[in-house]
């Protein structure tokens, strides 16, 4: 409802009352919650104005309406606009509340004081009417209508979504890929089934603004995504993995330096519950034992066991007898004391038990003691000497060579699947595991992975569980690791593929774990912190996203990878409205370095691309010369100022926009000893140039260097269409006076007027080519690049393709295909608003595509094949009917006109290969691979005559690709076999 403004807005106290009926499911859930707000960044709050929430119900004895209790105050004075809104979903009904300065979401699901628009009208508004999808449009008093587009949220949840690998083997015309407007839940509209995994609830999370993966620079080498989300002041960044969690229960335990290893340890071997947990310390030479029985844990003394040296194995054994080996001895202990002893006169130095043997390493021999279950006396049994064992024809050895990962350090066989695997774990933080097959009574090791788990040695032991689906094995090293039996068995001749690694997360330098099986603690881990402190906890073993936070005080808007330094580049806006260039270590979330641009200056895109270096040209050929090329980040961004205006009754004008883009460098003064923390904490942004653009850039992205071509292109939307630029670095030498390349991370970048900023060296950027997309000047919302192929996407919801090319010594961007159709043989695909496009590479000579529009997802195929077979076709046609005119004298195409056709209908089509349906609007687009990777690991297998088993083909990439799209209301969704 329209309502007139109060003359004295200042003095204004009247309570405007919206209501809106709901339907009466909508009703029960309003009346059993909170007043909601969806996202706001900017809100004027004042004074002398309130807006009373409430459902309309019929009220019989007072026949009238009522209303309910809830009451917005100190909302705009300018708030002159009250208007219901209302979906499909019962959810997103609510009530609009616009003023001049902001507008309020009012609905009805769980309370959330965030804004949901900023709005900046030059009068009161006046009017609003609802076009198509979330897009609105608003009328004011000062005779101005604009269009906004609302993204409301309420939820922040996260899922993954599986892509069926079928869809990648249709044919490029198949049908069955329309998508169903009305369909209410995500489904690809295939015959392949979808996998959607378990949700991850997670705070505040929405809206999701940009998402950018990168793989860590050290370490494992792992695929990560980072996330901007949430709206100042509450905005964060999310570092996201694909991993089960390892969640504490009891985390004040007591400190336990040393690094002492942990045994769980049984009061009876017919018992199902651990009653001790053994701490062995080595370089103390000492024992301690923990009772774990019951919720109160304390320090107990077993009757015998040595305290005063290390144990090798603790380990109840039938006939209630408690062994413990230590580097001297093999002592049998029950609950009077010492009953007997086995010593060698060399140290032991490993030790393991099966059953009543007792296996035990003493230098180059293996001794096997027998515990008499009746006595308890131990009794060597048989000893093998190493260095003198001769191989005979009957005996069979299998050898694994793990001379590229390590040391073997650690040693387990598991059953997965109904096959065994040999799992060794090096000191270089691998893990390779191999399946154990007997053919022709010789063992054979087949289907070689191996897998990184972290960078220090590797300890394996086995996680109980009485699940089956849940039974693993856990690895330890610099980062915790799962590796458990595969969802769902592959079918395919490599047994690799039984096993499925998940990264532990929550694992991160954790040490000593050790499955932990009480009444109290069921199914539980044992480890020690980072800050060697006990810890309990359970292992959710569900493989989905799992995030550290970041807290914001800005709207972090664009992300984007600085995979050189290790750092993430984020474009933010302070609740001030000020924008930001933030530095944040990818790693560790931890800020490094930070700009803030002048007043006036709004940042709009940013990437990291590799540049060519100016400075190197005239020391090309001196051996001490500075790299060609380095990664620099580049942003875009506008300057816009007021100034005075000659009418004194006006307010203040607007200058045109000045387009700009901005280079910087990431310095970090590391030096030879220095920790991470201190090199991070001198990173700078150091700025070496601007250059100034004819119209304002949204979108920014990187191609490779032409053929025949200097200098690295870089590809650029504006208002205008496409265009293509050829970057360098400026002159780094001319410090001092005459530069800026010195410039610390806390300085203001462009804080003059542009006019005299000469001392900040000018970046060689140069013009090379215009590109009209398709619509026109519609505008361009997002590109994408893979070798040398540019997609542009426009707001007008088309899609256009581009070359890269270079012609004596003159580079252009050529059009490829322009306004691809997004149609199926059954119709369109309808969809609202403009499409993200990011290119998901090349599969069996065919050019994929993955996009996302506001309710879906796409997946495009181009057929080279069929486009190649029909261009012939169409050249022979028409060449054909050239001959015929020519032959009857009657030729009326010139023969120039003809090749220019046949070129023009050589440009490629795209078609829709799938699609996919989701509740809300996609925010932001990213191609990745996330997951633990796996290798293929091959070994010289067989004993005398044994060959080494083949690799299947297929797994030489074991990890899948996965296509994140994240939507406004905080979820990410996954999926995955776009390429494999």
């Amino acid at each position: 409802m329209a309502m007139t403004p109060h003359p004295n807005p200042v003095s204004c106290n009247e309570v405007v009352t919206a209501l809106h009926s709901f339907c009466e499911e909508a009703a029960d859930q309003f009346q059993g919650g909170k007043l909601s707000f969806g996202h706001l960044a900017d809100a004027k709050v004042t004074v002398h104005t309130a807006l009373t929430w409430g459902l309309m119900q019929p009220d019989p004895l007072k026949n009238g309406i009522k209303a309910g209790p809830w009451v917005l105050r100190n909302v705009d004075p300018t708030t002159t606009l009250v208007h219901p809104i209302s979906s499909d979903d019962s959810n997103n009904k609510g009530v609009l509340a616009i003023s001049s300065h902001s507008i309020h979401l009012l609905s009805a699901a769980d309370a959330n004081s965030h804004p949901v628009l900023t709005c900046r009208l030059a009068g009161l508004p006046t009017a609003i009417v609802h076009l198509k999808g979330s897009m609105w449009a608003l009328a004011d008093s000062m005779a101005g209508v604009g269009a906004n587009l609302l993204l409301g949220s309420r939820t922040a949840n996260s899922q993954l979504v599986s892509l069926p690998a079928a869809l990648l083997n249709r044919p490029a015309d198949w049908s069955a890929s329309q998508l169903s407007a009305d369909q209410p839940h995500t489904s690809w509209q295939a015959s392949a089934s979808v996998t959607v995994q378990k949700p991850a609830v997670i705070d505040s999370a929405a809206a999701i603004h940009a998402a950018c993966v990168f793989q860590e620079p050290k370490g494992c080498g792992e695929w990560r995504m980072v996330m901007g989300c949430g709206v100042a002041p509450r905005g964060s960044l999310r570092l996201t993995h694909l991993a089960a969690k390892l969640s504490p229960t009891i985390s004040d335990g007591p400190c336990m330096p040393g690094g002492p290893r942990l045994m769980a340890l049984k009061a009876d071997w017919r018992q199902e519950h651990h009653a001790y947990l053994a701490f062995s310390f080595p370089s103390e030479g000492t024992t301690s034992v923990l009772d774990i029985q019951g919720t109160h844990f304390q320090p107990i003394h077993l009757p015998g066991l040595d305290p005063n040296s290390p144990s090798l194995l603790l380990e109840a054994l039938p006939g209630g007898w408690l062994i413990q080996v230590t580097p001297e001895e093999v002592r049998v202990l029950n609950n009077t004391g010492l009953i007997g002893a086995w010593g060698s006169a060399d140290t032991l130095s490993m030790a393991a038990s099966c059953g009543s043997l007792i296996a035990a390493a003493h230098g180059s021999s293996v001794t096997v003691i027998n515990i008499d279950a009746a006595t308890g006396e131990p009794n060597a049994t048989k000893t093998l000497h190493f260095s003198e064992q001769r191989l005979s024809d009957d005996r069979h050895s299998c050898s694994l060579d793990c001379s590229d990962v390590g040391q073997p350090r650690s040693i387990l066989a598991a059953e997965m699947h109904g096959t065994w695997f040999l799992f060794v774990g090096t000191s270089q933080g691998w893990v390779v595991y191999h399946a154990i097959t007997w053919q022709a009574g010789k063992m054979q090791l087949e289907g070689g992975c191996k897998v990184h788990a972290g960078v220090s040695g590797v300890q394996l032991s086995y996680l109980p569980s009485h699940s089956s689906t849940s039974a693993c094995l856990y690895v330890q090293s610099s980062k915790a690791l799962l590796l458990r039996p595969a969802a769902s068995s592959k079918a395919s001749g490599n047994k690799a593929g039984l096993v499925e690694a998940v990264r532990m997360h929550g694992g991160d330098g954790v040490m000593g774990g050790v499955g932990v099986h009480t009444l109290d603690l069921p199914n539980s881990l044992a480890w020690l912190s980072p800050k060697e402190e006990l810890t309990f906890g359970d292992v959710d073993h569900t493989m989905q996203l799992r995030w550290f936070t970041l807290g914001l005080e800005d709207t972090p808007h664009c992300v984007a990878c600085h995979t050189t330094s290790g750092h993430v580049a984020v474009l933010s806006t302070s609740p001030s409205g000020a924008s930001w260039l933030r530095l944040v270590h990818a790693t560790t979330l931890t800020q490094v370095a930070a700009l803030q641009l002048g007043k006036g200056h709004t940042a709009t895109a940013i990437c990291c691309a590799r540049l060519p270096t100016s400075s190197v040209t005239a020391l090309h050929h001196l051996p001490g010369r500075p790299p060609a090329e380095k990664e620099f980040v580049v942003v875009a961004s506008y300057i816009s100022q007021p100034k005075a205006s000659q009418n004194s009754n006006a307010g203040p004008a607007r200058r045109p926009s000045q387009g700009l883009l901005s280079v910087f460098e990431v310095c970090t003064a590391g030096t030879a000893g220095q920790t991470a923390a201190a090199a991070n904490n001198r990173s700078q942004l150091r700025l070496h140039g601007t250059c100034r653009l004819q119209s304002l850039c949204y979108s920014l992205a990187t191609a490779p260097a032409c053929d025949g071509a200097t200098a690295t292109s870089k590809a650029r939307s504006s208002d205008s269409g496409l265009e293509g630029c050829a970057s360098g670095e400026a002159t780094g030498t001319n410090q001092g006076a005459s530069g800026r390349t010195n410039q610390s991370s806390t300085d203001n970048v462009l804080e003059t007027d542009l006019a005299s900023q000469g001392q900040i060296n000018t970046v060689r950027l140069q013009l090379l080519s215009k590109a009209t997309t398709a619509g026109g000047s519609s505008l361009v919302t997002s590109l994408s690049t893979l070798g040398t192929t540019v997609a542009a996407c426009s707001f007008m919801s088309s899609l256009s393709l581009f070359t890269t090319a270079w012609h004596e010594g003159k580079a252009s961007l050529e059009p490829l295909s322009a306004n691809i159709s997004l149609m199926t043989a059954q119709g369109d695909i309808q969809h609202d608003g403009p499409i993200q496009v990011q290119s998901a590479g090349m599969l069996n000579g065919q050019f994929l595509l993955t996009g996302a529009y506001p309710d879906g997802l796409l997946l495009l195929k181009r057929d080279v094949a069929q486009e190649e077979a029909a261009c012939q076709a169409r050249r022979s046609a028409q060449e054909k009917a050239l001959l015929e005119g020519t032959d009857r004298g009657n030729v009326s195409v010139p023969i120039s006109q003809a090749s220019q056709q046949a070129e023009e209908a050589d440009l490629p089509n795209m078609h829709l290969q799938a699609g996919c349906n989701i509740q809300h609007g996609a925010t932001s687009f990213c191609r990745a691979r996330l997951g633990v990777q796996r290798l293929p690991h091959a070994s010289h297998l067989g004993s005398l005559d044994a060959t080494a088993s083949h690799l299947d083909d297929a797994h030489s990439e074991m990890s899948d690709n996965h296509m994140l799209v994240t939507t406004s209301d905080g979820q990410a969704f996954r999926a995955s076999r776009i390429m494999r």
